[in-house]
């Protein structure tokens, strides 16, 4: 039974106290930080375990959709859409465990939950940049990374327990290790097990799909939940397990003279043992306004640069240094720092960019609609390449940068807001990506998830063997369809850009065209 588009007339007692239909709380919640928007039909805002249940079994029996939604960081449209939006903020505690981890609401601060470990001398190494807003529960559910997860993986690897509310509506508790209550794992299990299944994309990072592979293969039910973005369950709290701080850091900034060089370059920094390999595309360094920094003296930038971190023991890091060092003789050159001020100097060169990016695109807008997509690393040159000819052909450009340690590479294309064929352009450099991103032996999501956009997409990535197993373990855990629908799995002909660039800022800016003479004219 799909789930229902229609609001409900009438709230029960208990759940009235926290669910708002009125406009201004609707409109609050139907946008995020990625470019999808839609109004939803109300807003629950649950401050307790106990409440979420009971909203998910009252929605249930009334048919209607729910969408969770954390620090609503998510870029492809997973934390909006139709039905009720549950925000699960509100469930924030975070404590310290004396078994050494840390236990958190769902709705806990991912930065804050990081301070509370490096109060112990401990941390999350995989924590994305949006960790200063996103939500605990949020990274599980979409199996978040960022930059040190070249070295340390990605979220699952730090969860070890999660609290969970069924689409029944019964809550469970999940320890690594021990057996699961729930029978729908039983069964589950059973049936992956038992089919025939082909590899799947054979890349370092994947929040595209269910992770069965990882589930087959650990038999462990977090494994599953992780990267799920809250199509199977709702999850409530999270157990993380940090690992320690580092001693020593240091960082080394390598030019990029041909694209060529890019998966030799990456694959020096893994064997040096290096904690975060980070790629500035070209582009980046020239609307940011970094060709002839200081920092870059000396390199050859034709085709980008190159930040490798070592981190850990002051030996590891001497060692990873002299080794990339080495391997860089024959490259663009490199530049290393070891004292922390100027180690973080050189990191500084993209967290400075983005403003100076903002400005020089004019009315132009960095619009993410391709922005997460992983290759094996040795296809970087190619995809890098290919990306930039597909955004080309259609009259625009594109900022890259990101993990290409992992092959993990974000784009930001600049849309042009003004052209009137702005949305078919958008969906034909999403078409022929998918494409190459397919012909690579990739996937389109690394670290946030396939949400509405992607969605659509799936069975261009997964094999038939793949996306049958996908839908056998949505009707195992969701029968109703009512939790995230069109979430991973797609509805029946989903436009993966309904709702793309529909919030009101965008709107607004493109019912404005500027005049000849002013920024972003063309």
């Amino acid at each position: 039974m799909p789930a229902s588009r229609t609001a409900p007339t009438s709230l029960p007692n208990g759940v009235d106290a926290f669910v708002h239909t009125d406009e201004a709380s609707r409109t609050e919640v139907a946008g995020s930080r990625g470019p999808v928007w839609i109004l939803p039909l109300a807003v629950a805002r649950p401050t307790r375990t106990e409440q979420v249940a009971a909203l998910i079994e009252w929605s249930a029996t009334e048919g209607l959709a729910l969408v969770p939604r954390g620090g609503a960081t998510g870029m492809p449209g997973g934390n909006v859409g139709d039905g009720i939006v549950v925000d699960l903020t509100a469930l924030d505690a975070a404590a310290w465990d004396p078994a050494g981890l840390v236990r958190a609401g769902a709705g806990a601060v991912a930065a804050s939950v990081d301070d509370l470990a490096r109060r112990h001398a401990m941390h999350f190494p995989a924590l994305p940049s949006s960790a200063p807003w996103c939500s605990v529960g949020g990274m599980v559910a979409t199996d978040a990374a960022g930059a040190r997860s070249f070295r340390h993986g990605a979220t699952h690897a730090f969860v070890e327990s999660l609290e969970v509310v069924h689409a029944s509506g019964g809550v469970e508790r999940l320890v690594r290790g021990a057996e699961a209550g729930h029978p729908v794992w039983g069964r589950t299990l059973a049936q992956l097990t038992t089919r025939p299944l082909p590899h799947g994309p054979a890349v370092r990072k994947n929040s595209s799909g269910y992770a069965v592979d990882r589930y087959r293969s650990s038999r462990e039910p977090i494994d599953l939940l992780a990267g799920s973005e809250g199509t199977l369950a709702f999850i409530t709290e999270v157990g993380l397990r940090p690992v320690p701080l580092p001693q020593h850091r240091g960082v080394a900034l390598l030019g990029v003279g041909d694209l060529s060089e890019l998966p030799s370059l990456v694959e020096a920094a893994r064997h040096g043992g290096g904690s975060a390999c980070e790629y500035f595309g070209v582009r980046l360094l020239d609307l940011g306004g970094l060709i002839g920094d200081p920092r870059l003296e000396g390199l050859d930038t034709t085709s980008g640069a190159l930040l490798v971190e070592f981190a850990g023991t002051a030996e590891h890091v001497r060692d990873g240094l002299r080794a990339l060092s080495r391997g860089a003789r024959t490259g663009g050159g490199i530049r290393t720092a070891t004292a922390p001020a100027e180690a973080e100097a050189l990191w500084t060169l993209r967290h400075g960019a983005s403003p100076a990016i903002a400005h020089a695109a004019g009315r132009r807008r960095s619009v993410q609609f391709i922005e997460d997509c992983v290759v094996p690393v040795r296809h970087l040159a190619v995809f890098v390449d290919g990306i930039e000819r597909a955004v080309a052909r259609q009259g625009w450009e594109a900022v890259i940068f990101g993990h290409a340690g992992d092959g993990n590479l974000h784009v930001n294309p600049l849309v042009d807001l003004f052209d009137p064929q702005w949305r078919e352009k958008v969906f034909a450099i999403l078409d022929e990506v998918v494409d190459l991103v397919a012909s690579l032996g990739g996937t389109l999501s690394g670290e946030h998830g396939d949400g509405r956009i992607r969605a659509p997409f799936l069975d261009r990535i997964w094999s038939s063997e793949h996306v049958r197993a996908f839908h056998d373990v949505k009707a195992a855990f969701d029968p109703l369809g009512m939790l995230n629908p069109g979430v991973i799995l797609p509805e029946a002909a989903q436009d993966p850009l309904r709702g793309f660039a529909a919030g009101p800022d965008l709107q607004r800016l493109a019912s404005d065209p500027p005049s000849p003479g002013q920024p972003g004219h063309r």
